[in-house]
């Protein structure tokens, strides 16, 4: 059998007039408190197996969460980061999103919420007046290349292509008349494709449903210098009297330079 450990939540507070306990938490409360652990746990259950699960004891609510250890390292390791002073702002956007539900949950219901795992001694405590939420100033507009292959375009008002790296797949906008243009098939081709977004500039992770095509280039394993040259020339004006490490230093806020 793999190793297991928990990962354990003690609510605590009041349902109505009564004390909290397995008894008087509501089944919309539990549904809406499984659906937040749930996101928290989700992206790293990518490839994982192994079933979570769940059972409540007393004291007010203590609900624990049976899972592989792996997965509640991996969680024992956010809770660390998100006690570092940069909070959330280190996490993925779907975790930190649950994060940021664990407060809005505590705050509307008025419950007491210490998380911890049975894989180290680091604690959180969520109550209705703290504040566990990402800096509003984290995203930056960025434009990106991505290499890989289309799986499909199309759109009749809102154009869309879906693009594979072969590590993701990307849902990106594209104008529906630039599509109309194309004179060949882009099926399954491999391209090198140009696009806006907005992306986080501490963890790189790009903003869902910001990604806009810009322009299609036709791709070839081999770097073709001409072009990468062309596009230096093109940016280097634009760069003048800027000092490159001061600017990256404001947009970061001193984080990770």
């Amino acid at each position: 059998m793999k190793s297991k450990g928990d990962i354990i939540f003690h609510i605590e507070g009041f349902s109505g007039s009564e004390k909290l306990t397995p008894d008087t938490f509501d089944i919309s409360d539990l549904k809406d408190f499984l659906g937040i652990v749930n996101d928290m746990l989700k992206v790293d259950r990518i490839g994982v197996d192994s079933p979570v699960t769940f059972r409540q004891e007393a004291g007010s609510v203590k609900a624990i969460f049976t899972a592989p250890l792996e997965l509640v390292a991996k969680l024992s390791a956010i809770l660390t980061l998100t006690i570092s002073p940069f909070g959330l702002d280190a996490l993925n956007e779907t975790t930190a999103r649950a994060f940021e539900n664990l407060q809005e949950f505590s705050q509307k219901k008025g419950y007491g919420i210490r998380m911890s795992t049975s894989f180290d001694k680091n604690t959180l405590l969520v109550t209705p007046g703290t504040n566990l939420r990402r800096s509003t100033n984290l995203y930056a507009d960025a434009e990106l290349y991505l290499y890989g292959k289309i799986l499909s375009y199309g759109g009749k008002v809102q154009g869309k292509i879906s693009f594979d790296t072969g590590n993701e797949t990307y849902h990106i906008k594209a104008d529906t008349n630039l599509m109309e243009d194309w004179k060949e098939n882009h099926y399954k081709r491999e391209y090198a494709i140009r696009v806006s977004a907005t992306q986080n500039v501490i963890t790189g992770e790009i903003a869902r449903g910001s990604m806009k095509l810009i322009e299609i280039v036709d791709y070839s394993r081999k770097a073709n210098e001409e072009y990468l040259q062309k596009k230096i020339r093109q940016a280097t004006p634009h760069w003048a009297g800027v000092d490159a490490d001061q600017y990256i230093k404001e947009i970061r806020e001193d984080a990770y330079v």
